[in-house]
């Protein structure tokens, strides 16, 4: 999957790298700096992306578009749609269709209760995975 990187692709991934980089260096005001995944993060998702059962993603979050980049691979690998938007969430998901959230060991406190609902929702199997900010990994039950 990763092989499918395009030229264009590697290239505006290096570009949104290089201004979170600097954005994090430069004493930019973190309300005001890129909202993105770390690479390691976004082979992850990736990943488990192309690992769901079939049918759309959905991405909730955006930022600048890096993960909808990484995102972008598993679904030409697998045939499917990439919907940002947060219309689907638990109560839409197929059985062992996987549910991630990003940064809730780091902005816990910007998205309080989230992470613990997911890991209470009885229709779901999670558990915080320490990769990156913190990645909330949930399969839903069969």
């Amino acid at each position: 999957m990763f092989e499918a990187i395009t030229p264009a692709m590697a290239a505006r991934m290096q570009a949104l790298e290089a201004m979170d980089a600097a954005d994090r260096s430069d004493g930019t005001p973190h309300a005001k700096r890129l909202r993105q995944i770390p690479p390691e993060t976004g082979r992850f998702l990736a990943i488990l992306a192309a690992s769901a059962p079939a049918g759309n993603l959905v991405e909730v979050g955006t930022s600048a578009g890096y993960s909808a980049l990484w995102l972008s691979l598993a679904c030409r690998a697998r045939g499917g749609v990439l919907w940002p938007c947060a219309a689907q969430l638990a109560e839409r998901l197929v059985p062992g269709g996987i549910l991630t959230a990003d940064n809730v060991i780091s902005h816990a406190h910007e998205i309080p209760g989230v992470a613990e609902r997911i890991l209470a929702d009885p229709r779901l199997d999670g558990v915080v995975v320490p990769i990156g900010s913190g990645v909330l990994l949930a399969r839903r039950r069969a």
